[in-house]
């Protein structure tokens, strides 16, 4: 299932002449069960390309998901024209009359939005067990990532959620890992992985110091992990500067008191063979496993990648 390649139509709902008042719609059978439920009509012109008039039995109330409404409409487009909208294709005869209310075609367009809608779970923005690929391309990169691996959806920007140690996806396995209250007991945490467009460090970081007084960028202090460091703000609003120029590393660090313990959140972007970057962030007390962390990911990410690669 591609990401950001939808159906290409539009839909218009007008009151059609001689609509059926809604006490008196007739009920819709859901395929391939012997449960009859009554359902919402849509009467007027689906925008499929030639404008078919079509009457239809339509799952999708107002509080519904906005994917069953999707996947009602593209059936619908299909039903009344017989043609694919996402690819101009014959997908079948349309039929002469899509309102004559017969029980094969509701039961057929019941059936139709039913199987589509549970497709369309696939881009629900949680966390899923479901290992379907799902293609997504990011600059001129196409990756192909299990679902398993994606928690959210950013239009063409997947937002992966791996554990670490480890960089696995959820599973029944790895699912006390996903639980903050559980992670102590497992021993893991989760890394949250946002793919987007390349971000350069040596420009952010040099753009970075032009906040920075002369005598810091002269004698910046030095990490216990081998950093240079810079201090930007005043202590109660400091912002700490991160940066290795042989490794190529840099991130910042937002500092914050932690019920009287100092703490941080930092933010690193990786750079990948492929030109795109993941961005990600961490506790300060975190920065010891950074370039564990560069290092799992571009492996993980190199296993992804399809197409187009820099």
């Amino acid at each position: 299932m591609n990401i950001g390649d939808g159906p290409n139509f539009s839909v218009a709902f007008p009151r059609a002449r001689g609509a059926h008042a809604a006490d008196d719609r007739p009920p819709i059978a859901r395929a391939g069960s012997k449960s009859v439920r009554s359902a919402p009509k849509c009467s007027g012109s689906i925008g499929c390309g030639d404008e078919a008039s079509l009457s239809c039995a339509v799952y999708a109330l107002p509080q519904a998901p906005i994917f069953r409404l999707v996947a009602a409409v593209f059936t619908c487009c299909v039903l009344a024209t017989g043609v694919n909208p996402t690819n101009g294709t014959q997908a079948r005869e349309a039929p002469r009359s899509a309102s004559s209310g017969s029980a094969p075609h509701e039961e057929q367009l019941a059936g139709a939005i039913e199987e589509i809608w549970k497709k369309s779970q696939i881009l629900r923005p949680e966390p899923s067990t479901d290992t379907t690929p799902v293609s997504a391309k990011v600059g001129n990169v196409t990756y192909s990532i299990p679902r398993e691996y994606i928690s959210n959806l950013h239009l063409n920007f997947p937002v992966l959620k791996v554990t670490y140690p480890g960089f696995k996806p959820l599973t029944e396995e790895t699912r006390g890992c996903f639980d903050p209250k559980l992670q102590a007991s497992f021993a893991c945490t989760t890394l949250e992985l946002n793919l987007r467009l390349s971000l350069p460090n040596k420009p952010r970081f040099e753009n970075e110091m032009k906040l920075i007084s002369p005598e810091q960028k002269r004698a910046p202090r030095h990490s216990t992990d081998g950093y240079d460091v810079y201090d930007l703000g005043p202590e109660n609003a400091r912002i700490e500067i991160y940066r290795s120029e042989g490794e190529d590393v840099f991130f910042t660090c937002n500092l914050f008191d932690n019920h009287g313990t100092r703490d941080a959140v930092c933010d690193d972007a990786v750079s990948l063979a492929d030109g795109n970057a993941v961005q990600f962030f961490f506790s300060l007390k975190q920065i010891g496993e950074l370039r564990s962390f560069e290092t799992g990911i571009r492996q993980l990410m190199s296993q992804f990648t399809t197409g187009g690669s820099k």
